[in-house]
């Protein structure tokens, strides 16, 4: 279960802007950790975690845990979402520069510039599996098989645009 480091009593609303960005950015990071081997932490983990620590505005993850607070979700199931949706969009983010042969993106160098292409590869797939992998963390675990299959279709979406570009 998800422990939320944000303690909103339960007759608040929680706000995105002020409650929630801290703890879908921790689960993300969370996400990558877990899957490293406790002696090796591999140069994907690293570059992911890079990745993210660049910044961005987060606008997938304000849109998704907006949306689940409105539907009156769990507020941790809020975070689920929300940084599943952000994973993703990331991940689309590292291939897109490798596919683009971009230097720099949001003043850093991209993972392709600062680790290489094969790295920067294993780093978005790393972290379009790590979008599935908080998606266990959902209070609603009935829901988890749409959820798979539409984060299915979210990255196969992407895929077969940057096909198409």
């Amino acid at each position: 279960m998800l422990e939320l480091k944000t303690q909103v009593p339960e007759h608040d609303q929680p706000t995105v802007e002020v409650d929630l960005l801290a703890d879908i950015e921790e689960l993300m990071h969370r996400a990558l950790d877990a899957c490293a081997e406790e002696k090796a932490v591999s140069q994907a983990v690293r570059a992911a975690h890079y990745h993210l620590a660049c910044g961005g505005q987060r606008i997938r993850a304000r849109l998704a845990a907006t949306s689940a607070l409105a539907l009156k979700l769990p507020v941790s199931d809020s975070v689920v979402l929300a940084a599943a949706a952000e994973l993703i969009h990331n991940a689309s983010l590292v291939h897109d520069d490798v596919v683009d042969r971009e230097e720099y993106r949001r003043g850093s160098k991209t993972v392709a510039a600062a680790y290489g292409s094969t790295i920067a590869i294993c780093t978005g797939d790393l972290l379009l599996s790590a979008s599935y992998a908080v998606l266990g963390d959902l209070s609603r675990s009935g829901q988890i098989p749409v959820l798979i299959r539409a984060v299915f279709r979210a990255a196969s979406a992407a895929i077969h645009g940057q096909c198409r570009e």
